[in-house]
């Protein structure tokens, strides 16, 4: 399965450093390329030897991924991509809830 693969720790140190706690999980977000679950989002535990947390499902109709980025602070993950007519679209997930 093809990943586009990021922001993995840099993510959980800066969530740590805005929240000012110290129980903190390191989460590496990756967005699936495959065919059955293009544009989902997997979940993976980096201090649990990368085990698979979960998969969450977003819009129906992703093509192409062609970029990705996130903020610790806010707790938004954006996904930029074309959706099957080739059309550029972006959608927004709030990783906090």
């Amino acid at each position: 399965m093809k990943l586009l693969v990021v922001l993995s720790a840099l993510l959980a140190v800066a969530a740590q450093a805005a929240s000012g706690g110290e129980d903190v999980q390191r989460r590496l977000y990756a967005v699936n390329q495959s065919a059955k679950d293009r544009g989902s989002i997997s979940v993976y535990d980096i201090d649990a030897g990368h085990r698979l947390v979960k998969t969450i499902p977003t819009v129906a109709g992703v093509a192409d991924v062609k970029g990705v980025a996130a903020s610790a602070a806010t707790g938004r993950f954006y996904v930029a991509y074309r959706d099957r007519a080739g059309f550029g679209m972006l959608y927004c997930l709030n990783l906090y809830d």
